[in-house]
């Protein structure tokens, strides 16, 4: 599954170019392990994992974007996007991923570019229809945005939204 600990940025990838992100860990062993063993129980992070995998529906390329929105998320924000205190447990977690939309990153922090909110609650969205097709129509999405300023951030910056806290 896509999350924070199977992203990583490799330095001097090539002579044509200095970095780049590579994603790890594509939980291959865990279904292989579950075609072999018969198993068909959700396998993944809970916090990444989309709606159609924790209802045990088809699932495609689209639980990667899903899980995309929630790094994202994070990075803008400093949090899950449906997050729940102790009490409340794991079970209210699924319940609002499954029946609500997840909050605006902008609503929760000041300063967020409106392109990198919409992408992100698209990324989110709890229907696969309604996420983009591909990882291509998300970067064309972005690159369509006129009028604003996306910032370049470093790999410590990343680093410090993904597991310290907010970006912005």
């Amino acid at each position: 599954d896509l999350k924070p600990e199977n992203i990583r940025v490799v330095r001097g990838v090539s002579p044509f170019m200095d970095d780049a992100v590579k994603l790890i860990d594509f939980g291959l062993a865990a279904e292989l392990a579950g075609l072999a063993s018969g198993s068909r129980a959700p396998s993944g992070s809970l916090p990444y994992m989309a709606p159609e995998v924790l209802l045990e529906r088809p699932t495609d390329h689209r639980v990667d974007l899903y899980g995309l929105g929630v790094c994202l998320f994070r990075i803008l924000t400093g949090r899950l996007p449906f997050e729940t205190t102790v009490e409340e447990g794991p079970a209210e977690r699924i319940r609002r991923r499954l029946e609500g939309k997840p909050p605006e990153p902008r609503n929760l922090k000041t300063g967020i570019p409106r392109g990198l909110n919409d992408l992100t609650v698209r990324l989110l969205a709890t229907a696969p229809d309604d996420r983009f097709s591909g990882a291509s129509q998300a970067l064309q999405f972005l690159n369509g945005i006129e009028g604003e300023q996306f910032p370049l951030w470093t790999e410590a910056e990343i680093r410090r939204g993904l597991f310290d806290g907010p970006f912005f």
